[in-house]
């Protein structure tokens, strides 16, 4: 009983410590979510603040656009006005020159029509002389809403560098929150891993340690029970003994009384009736006394085994009862150990569904952070070769020029892709401008010479 009682104290010393080491975990894991909340809310401020920052960068890059579609527009504008300068000024001089040879064929008619003839070139003259003055009026004023938008441009320019460095600078401090978020979730994940195996492992020892001590105890009182059943055994065979002799010497006793009877017959018979009366009082108090005595034999034999069998079988109700709520308190001890099992791996596959979670966007901002990466390469690239700015800004100003040369901006583009580092988009844009411009040059030279030959005489 006493080793009974010792396995159920540490039964229930190892469920009070299981108890605790799963209250443990539990405050472990409530700890853990909390902070993993706490990081999650921070990671959507800085994921909204990132927003607004790259709206920000969207809207100035969109002004930026508009800005630069402005300036193309007023480059184009600037070089068909400055075409259209050039153009006239060569009319003018073509038109002075036939003028003159009219004047020179003329020279001898009337003087009063040559003096009218006059008279209409000149005003000629002085409404080309206005209009030239117009154009060099207007090229003034473009000229001057070109410096300001390329100012504005510049100081749009230095918006976007200062709002891309504050860009870099969250990308960085968000990278470094992120990787440490993730390194202690991977030691907590070990921690709580490496206690998990601990605590299985001591699971499998204290239901192997239980087992052997079951298996002694076992042992220990098959082994008692068949010491008593020798000890009942040996105890029966003197009973045995004992009665044989008890039995012999009651014939020993009846055959001597027998013949005490045979000796005393030959004496006197006055003496007979008395003697025969008080042998046979003799004979029944002796059988009365016999008769006690083996009734007190078995009496005793019956309290020996009666005790015997208290000794042996008195508590072999309570040692069955005993293995049973044994043997139940195991297996409800093992389905105990297969629930906190189960949860603990329920535990670990949602971290791990968490963790897979996490991951998927860590790649995405991975990717995100590469493509960031790529345009930071590119502007480095193309921060080397801004170093040359004078070549780049003869590069700009002929790009923006009026054409010397057919399809000049044309030939123009890849210079400015590989010194700009320009994308697809890009590209394709600069394509589009330099092919209407070619359009509009083509029918614009055409409008003009139709429109000064046709009003020469």
């Amino acid at each position: 009983m006493i080793v009974f009682a010792f396995v159920i104290y540490l039964t229930l010393e190892k469920k009070a410590e299981l108890a605790l080491h799963e209250k443990e975990r539990k405050d472990l894991t409530e700890q853990l979510q909390k902070q993993v909340s706490v990081q999650n809310n921070e990671r959507e401020q800085l994921i909204t603040v990132i927003g607004v920052n790259e709206k920000k960068i969207e809207d100035l890059e969109a002004l930026n656009a508009s800005l630069n579609r402005q300036l193309m527009s007023l480059g184009s504008q600037r070089g068909s006005l400055q075409r259209q300068f050039d153009d006239l000024s060569k009319e003018y001089s073509t038109f002075r020159m036939r003028a003159l040879y009219v004047l020179e064929q003329k020279k001898n008619d009337d003087d009063e029509y040559a003096k009218g003839e006059i008279e209409i070139l000149e005003e000629t003259i002085r409404q080309q002389k206005k209009t030239i003055d117009n154009l060099t009026n207007s090229h003034h004023m473009l000229q001057g809403e070109l410096d300001s938008s390329s100012g504005h441009v510049r100081t749009l320019s230095a918006e976007i560098s200062d709002l891309q460095r504050q860009l870099n600078i969250a990308i960085e401090s968000h990278k470094r929150e992120l990787s440490e978020q993730r390194r202690e979730f991977e030691l907590r994940l070990l921690s709580e891993t490496n206690l998990n195996n601990k605590l299985l492992a001591q699971i499998d020892a204290n239901s192997v340690s239980h087992n052997q001590e079951k298996e002694n105890l076992l042992t220990t009182a098959r082994q008692e029970r068949e010491g008593l059943e020798e000890e009942i055994e040996c105890l029966k065979r003197a009973l045995d003994e004992e009665v044989k002799r008890r039995t012999e010497m009651e014939k020993i006793q009846i055959a001597m009384t027998a013949e005490n009877v045979a000796v005393q017959l030959q004496k006197s018979s006055t003496d007979i009736l008395p003697f025969s009366t008080s042998l046979n009082r003799a004979s029944k108090e002796n059988a009365v006394a016999a008769d006690k005595n083996a009734k007190n034999d078995d009496n005793e034999e019956k309290c020996e085994e009666k005790s015997l069998e208290e000794v042996i079988y008195g508590e072999s109700e309570e040692l069955i009862i005993t293995d049973i709520w044994n043997q139940s308190d195991n297996s409800i001890t093992r389905q105990d150990v297969i629930r906190m099992i189960t949860r603990q791996l329920e535990h670990a596959r949602e971290l791990l569904n968490e963790s897979e979670a996490m991951n998927a966007r860590l790649i995405e901002q991975t990717k995100l952070l590469k493509d960031e990466i790529r345009r930071m390469e590119r502007d480095r690239e193309r921060e080397n070769h801004l170093a040359n700015t004078e070549y780049l800004k003869d590069i700009i100003m002929k790009f923006i020029a009026p054409e010397k040369v057919t399809d000049e901006r044309g030939h123009l583009i890849p210079v400015l892709t590989t010194m700009l580092k320009l994308n697809n988009d890009e590209v394709n844009l600069l394509s589009q401008v330099a092919e209407v411009d070619v359009m509009t040059n083509k029918t614009t030279t055409s409008t003009w010479r139709n429109y000064i030959w046709s009003a020469l005489p």
